[in-house]
């Protein structure tokens, strides 16, 4: 039950999010929804660095404070955490909008559009920083619902009805729309932070910020760069081909996320499993259920490939309309990526949970610089090259780790073809 609700939480967001991804593709043009894409791209890739990792650090040393019962250095903790990340964001917004307004966008990227994206971006920022702070004062499973379902259930209640009913509805107003979601979910976490931080007592004891800052500067530019592996396609494919064509590449990239997001949830389970066999050095035991999870998530992934090259263009244009009936080519391609991952499995997590984070953040930056440098490289070519370098990137990535984790520790935990391997998916 631990893991069931983040995970239901996690699907639950993502049937939401398509729905609206469906609405933006039928009821936009296809240039605004190009536009839509990549500024949400941006939101998506960068609001984890509210308080410049800030949230991500409160979630250990406020925990730890309360484990320690250092109950008095919460509530101060919390309050300069908070004070710090408003600042921090002032500037990034401040900062973000300029930049936006001076890099312009054919004409759809008006001030007003800057404006509302950045509205967007901050609501986002402020619900990340409650989810977490409630993840870190014992309240996971509200944490949880914030982090993942309540922003897109809140763009879903505002962002529908005006793509729904509007005679004619534009990139700027389907942005205040989310915008006004957003704002909305922003302000009942940050209710339920509050009140989470109230059974604190005020004190004027200070905890030091620096090792809060250090820990979630770290974890915050992780997710920042495994966020940008899927974005960073959509931005060169706008910037090199236009909008439309970025608009296609997006709908192929969110079908790519929602079908990822299904092997993360499987490989999440095997967390606490990792740590207690690392515990016991018990690498035939991590190997065996490193093989389990990640034939599983193969399975998965290749029915999923099958479906796309057999059904994807009639489904495609059926659901999101004629002019995207080529995005499953690109979703084809991309899946291929996705078959790269899930054959590593939860080779990653492995890494992680057995003192190797490090490398795995090292190998995540050498990834993401790689893959700027060859959309940017190629970015004349036709768009669906930037699908092949995504994909060759996520397979190469996973497949250092397999061969990592093999030599060290002389385990293999990736996919296993064996009969065996196929049959132990179905047990338990």
């Amino acid at each position: 039950m631990k893991y069931l609700l983040p995970i239901i939480f996690r699907y639950a967001s993502l049937v939401l999010q398509f729905l609206v991804v469906v609405l933006v593709t039928r009821r936009l043009e296809q240039d605004e929804a190009g536009i839509y894409f990549m500024l949400f791209g941006i939101i998506n890739a960068t609001y984890f660095m509210f308080g410049a990792g800030l949230p991500d650090g409160l979630v250990r040393f406020v925990a730890h404070a309360d484990a320690r019962e250092r109950k008095d250095e919460i509530r101060s903790m919390v309050v300069r955490a908070s004070l710090i990340s408003a600042g921090l964001a002032a500037v990034m917004v401040v900062a973000g909008a300029a930049a936006g307004i001076l890099a312009g966008g054919g004409g759809l990227v008006t001030p007003g559009v800057v404006a509302a994206t950045a509205a967007w971006w901050l609501c986002y920022g402020i619900t990340f920083f409650a989810a977490q702070l409630l993840v870190a004062t014992q309240r996971a499973s509200l944490g949880a619902f914030y982090f993942y379902p309540a922003m897109n259930i809140s763009l879903f209640v505002t962002s529908v009805p005006y793509l729904l009913f509007a005679a004619a509805p534009s990139l700027q107003g389907t942005l205040v729309a989310a915008a006004g979601g957003g704002l909305l979910c922003a302000g009942a976490a940050s209710l339920s932070a509050c009140r989470s931080v109230r059974v604190y007592p005020r004190s004027t004891v200070e905890a030091p910020m620096a090792p809060v800052f250090q820990l979630g500067l770290s974890i915050g530019s992780s997710r920042v760069l495994q966020s940008c592996l899927y974005w960073i396609p959509v931005w060169g494919v706008g910037l090199w081909h236009g909008a439309a064509e970025a608009a296609l590449f997006a709908t192929a990239s969110r079908l790519n996320v929602a079908i990822a997001a299904v092997m993360a949830a499987i490989r999440f389970t095997i967390r606490p499993t990792v740590v207690h066999l690392a515990a016991q050095s018990d690498w035939t035991g991590i190997g065996r259920e490193g093989q389990r999870t990640a034939t599983l998530a193969t399975l998965t992934s290749l029915v999923a490939l099958a479906g796309t090259v057999t059904l994807g263009p009639t489904m495609i244009a059926l659901v999101f309309g004629e002019a995207y009936r080529s995005a499953a080519w690109i979703l084809a391609v991309l899946l291929v990526g996705t078959l790269g991952e899930s054959v590593g499995g939860a080779v990653d997590e492995i890494l992680k949970m057995t003192d190797r984070a490090g490398l795995v953040l090292r190998l995540l930056i050498a990834t993401v610089a790689v893959e700027a440098l060859l959309v940017w490289a190629t970015g004349s070519a036709a768009p669906i090259v930037a699908a092949v370098v995504q994909a060759g990137l996520f397979v190469a990535m996973y497949a250092i780790m397999l061969v990592t984790v093999w030599r060290q520790n002389g385990a293999w935990v990736g996919a296993s073809p064996s009969l065996a391997a196929i049959r132990s998916v179905f047990r338990r």
